[in-house]
C-alpha cells in the first residue's frame, strides 16, 4: 500500500513538472550561460558566461569551451545551461585630430524634424472620455503654442564672457564623404530655420557628427576650448530629489517639453561671434543658444524659473522639461491653463508628454566594494533593498508600499532567523518601513536588468 502511494505521488510530481518543462537543445557554436556554485557559498549558485558549446555528448550533456580563460573544456548537463542573448550594439566612430580633440564633445544641435503640433498630443489612456475631451479642448485653445518649430523669446539673452582671452580658432576635423553630405544637409536646414547664419568671426570651433540609436546623425559642435576660457555662471540648478518630492503625492501630472529648448533663447551679438563653427563649407555662427556651451544650462534654467515664478505650488521645471501636478482634475485644468498662458506670453513653443495619473520613478544604483562583492546573492539582494530605502526614505517613510524583487528568498526577510547575523541586522533596520515584499519573475523584471546588465565595447586602442 505504501509502495503504491509512493508511485502515485511520483506520477503526480512528474506530471506537474512536465506541465512546465520545455525541451531544450543547443548546437555546436551556440553561446550559453552556466549555473555554477559560488566559491564563497557552495549552497548558492549564479549564472556565468557566456561560454561556447564545443560538442554535444548525447541528449542532455554538452562540452563547453572557455575561450577567454585557461580553463579546460568541461561537460555540463542541460539543466545547468540556458541560452545567452547578446544585445545589438551599434558603434560609429569619427577620427579627430590628436590630443584632447579625440575625446567626445558634448553638445547636440540638430535632432531632425519631428511632429509636435496640438494634433500630436499624446493623452494617457488612464483618463476618462470626458477628461480627454476637456484636455484636448484646452490644448486646442493654445494651438499655436504647440509646434515642432522652436519659438524665440525676448525674456532672456545668452552672453559668453571670455574676459581678455584671444580668439580661439580650431581647424575642421577630417570627415568622410558621407559625413560631408550629412553636414551639408544639417547646415541647410538650420539656415532655413534661422538658427545659424554665415560668419566672419575670428573664433571657430569644429563640428563632430554623432550617431543616434535610430541610425540618424546628430550635428554637434566641439566647444571645449571656448568653454575653457568662458567665465562660469553659477546660477543654481534644481535638485531632482526635491522636484520628485513635490510631485510625489500628486494625482495628475502633465509634462510639457519646450521645443528644441535652447534654440528658443537668442544670443547677444558678441556671443554669436564666439559661437562660430567651421566646416568644409565655411564658417557659420548661431543666432540662438546652442547645446554644449558652458553656462547654457544656467541661462535656460534662469528663464524657466522666471517663467514659473509664483506657480511653484503646482509647476516645476528642469531645463526644458516642465511638469504640472495637481490633486484634482479641476485644479489640473486650471493649473495647465495658467502655465500655457505664461508660455504663450513668453513667445515659447512646446511639445507635450502624456497626461497621466502616476507617481514619479527614480533609478538608483551602487557599485559594490571588493568586500561586498564576496557576499552571497541573497545578501547582495537584501543590501540593495536597504540601500534603496535609505535613499528613498523621504518619499516612502510613513506610507504603505509594495517592494518587488526577483529574488524569491527575500520574501521571508521579515522572518529571518539568527543564522545570518547580517540579514537579521538589516531586517531589524527596516522595521520602521511599512511594506510587503512581492516576488516577480526575473523575466518580468526587465527594467532592473536593463540598468544593471548593460555592456559596453572594449577599447581597441
Amino acid at each position: 500500500m505504501s509502495f503504491q502511494n509512493l508511485q502515485d505521488a511520483q506520477k503526480e510530481q512528474k506530471a506537474w513538472y512536465d506541465k512546465h518543462a520545455r525541451e531544450r537543445s543547443f548546437k555546436v557554436g551556440d553561446q550559453v550561460m552556466v549555473l555554477r556554485a559560488l566559491q564563497a557559498h557552495k549552497m548558492e549558485a549564479s549564472w556565468e558566461g557566456p561560454f561556447t558549446v564545443q560538442e554535444r555528448l548525447g541528449a542532455v550533456n554538452y562540452l563547453l569551451a572557455f575561450p577567454t580563460s585557461n580553463r579546460k573544456p568541461k561537460v555540463y548537463h542541460i539543466n545547468s545551461l540556458k541560452p545567452f542573448y547578446s544585445r545589438e550594439l551599434k558603434v560609429c566612430q569619427f577620427t579627430a585630430q590628436g590630443g584632447d580633440d579625440a575625446e567626445w564633445p558634448e553638445g547636440v544641435y540638430y535632432e531632425g524634424k519631428c511632429a509636435g503640433g496640438v494634433e500630436e498630443v499624446n493623452l494617457s489612456m488612464t483618463l476618462g472620455r470626458m477628461q480627454r475631451q476637456q484636455i484636448q479642448e484646452l490644448y486646442t485653445s493654445y494651438a499655436p503654442t504647440f509646434s515642432a518649430t522652436p519659438g524665440l523669446t525676448e525674456r532672456a539673452y545668452h552672453s559668453i564672457d571670455t574676459g581678455n582671452a584671444h580668439p580661439i580658432r580650431v581647424q575642421p576635423y577630417r570627415v568622410s564623404p558621407q559625413a560631408k553630405t550629412a553636414i551639408e544637409r544639417e547646415i541647410q536646414d538650420m539656415l532655413q530655420m534661422g538658427v545659424i547664419r554665415p560668419s566672419e568671426s575670428a573664433w571657430a570651433s569644429p563640428v563632430v557628427l554623432v550617431p543616434k540609436p535610430d541610425g540618424e546623425i546628430r550635428f554637434c559642435v566641439d566647444y571645449r576650448k571656448l568653454n575653457a576660457v568662458t567665465r562660469p555662471d553659477n546660477y543654481p540648478m534644481p535638485r531632482t530629489d526635491e522636484l520628485l518630492e513635490k510631485l510625489g503625492r500628486a494625482q495628475f501630472i502633465s509634462t510639457l517639453d519646450l521645443t528644441k529648448g535652447y534654440w528658443q533663447v537668442p544670443l547677444d551679438e558678441s556671443a554669436k561671434e564666439r559661437s562660430a563653427f567651421i566646416t568644409h563649407l565655411g564658417l557659420y555662427e548661431f543666432n540662438v543658444l546652442p547645446f554644449g556651451l558652458r553656462n547654457a544650462p544656467a541661462t535656460f534654467q534662469r528663464l524657466v524659473d522666471g517663467l514659473l515664478a509664483g506657480l511653484g505650488e503646482y509647476a516645476v521645471a528642469y531645463l526644458d522639461d516642465v511638469a504640472i501636478f495637481s490633486d484634482s482634475w479641476a485644479d489640473h485644468l486650471e493649473h495647465l491653463q495658467k502655465v500655457l498662458e505664461r508660455i504663450r506670453e513668453a513667445g515659447l513653443t512646446v511639445k507635450v508628454g502624456p497626461d497621466q495619473e502616476f507617481h514619479p520613478v527614480v533609478f538608483l544604483s551602487k557599485k559594490l566594494s571588493e568586500r561586498e562583492s564576496n557576499w552571497s546573492v541573497t545578501e547582495k539582494e537584501c543590501y540593495a533593498i536597504v540601500y534603496a530605502l535609505e535613499k528613498l526614505c523621504p518619499y516612502v517613510w510613513g506610507r504603505r508600499f509594495h517592494l518587488q524583487t526577483d529574488h524569491a528568498a527575500l520574501k521571508w526577510l521579515h522572518t529571518v532567523k539568527e543564522t545570518n547575523k547580517k540579514l537579521l541586522r538589516w531586517s531589524l533596520a527596516l522595521q520602521d518601513f511599512d511594506f510587503d515584499i512581492q516576488h516577480i519573475s526575473g523575466a518580468s523584471n526587465k527594467v532592473a536588468d536593463a540598468l544593471s546588465r548593460e555592456s559596453f565595447p572594449e577599447s581597441t586602442g
